[in-house]
């Protein structure tokens, strides 16, 4: 059985570490989310998420797209290895079900 647990060192906190990944050439993006990737020179790889009030004034429904998108990304990081990503939400993604929210991002990873 694996392991999804969620370490703080797998997320992105600081800006310096979201500019370069934001200045990295390998981007996906949809009506739903965009995605950025880059290398990194760890073993593990790292998420840092997007929200702003432009998708949702609302704080509840900005924190349950977060929550979504750390769960894919527990679920896919079995699969990838040694990448930093960062994943910024559409205005779109509060309008959508859960289920199309996570195929979208299961086409990025």
């Amino acid at each position: 059985m694996s392991n999804f647990k969620f370490p703080v060192d797998h997320r992105l906190l600081y800006p310096v570490n979201f500019k370069a990944v934001l200045k990295s050439k390998l981007k996906s993006s949809d009506n739903l989310f965009v995605v950025y990737a880059k290398k990194n020179k760890l073993d593990f790889d790292r998420i840092g998420i997007t929200v702003s009030r432009k998708v949702s004034t609302r704080a509840v429904k900005r924190n349950k797209v977060k929550r979504l998108i750390r769960e894919s990304f527990r679920h896919e990081t079995v699969e990838i290895k040694g990448l930093d990503f960062v994943v910024i939400a559409r205005p779109q993604t509060v309008i959508e079900k859960n289920e199309v929210l996570i195929v979208s991002l299961e086409k990025h990873w």
